[in-house]
């Protein structure tokens, strides 16, 4: 049996993109397996720019909130499958880096995240992950 891919066309910005992207896939598979958070986003920024908190909120949204919602909105059609959620990561996580302070505490913070939720659905049987 052969599947073919899916293509969607989203904003993870925007979530009634992130909405449509999940119903589109259960309409066209009709089950979750598996969900890849892999958005991301670096943007350069030094704390004394003049724009740095409208760059952090860009990458924070990018980078972090677009893994949270995703992965709410997942939980019920994830539940279903035993499935399973993996986190793109990155070394920033760990390690400081001049002006990607808004890049590394969202990956550090999605690391905390993944964690928190695999103590969370575990129970519920969907394995948690991140790669860095």
């Amino acid at each position: 049996k052969q599947s073919k891919a899916l293509e969607v066309v989203a904003d993870v910005t925007k979530p009634e993109d992130l909405r449509r992207l999940v119903d589109t896939t259960i309409k066209h598979f009709g089950k979750l397996d598996v969900l890849v958070n892999n958005a991301g986003a670096g943007i350069a920024a030094n704390i004394s720019d003049k724009n740095f908190y409208d760059n952090y909120l860009k990458v924070m949204q990018i980078n972090l909130n677009s893994v949270v919602y995703l992965t709410h909105i997942c939980v019920e059609h994830l539940e279903k499958t035993k499935g399973n959620v993996i986190n793109i990561s990155s070394i920033a996580a760990m390690r400081a880096m001049s002006g990607f302070s808004p890049y590394s505490v969202a990956k550090c913070a999605m690391d905390m995240f993944t964690k928190c939720m695999a103590a969370e659905l575990g129970p519920k049987r969907i394995r948690v992950n991140v790669i860095k």
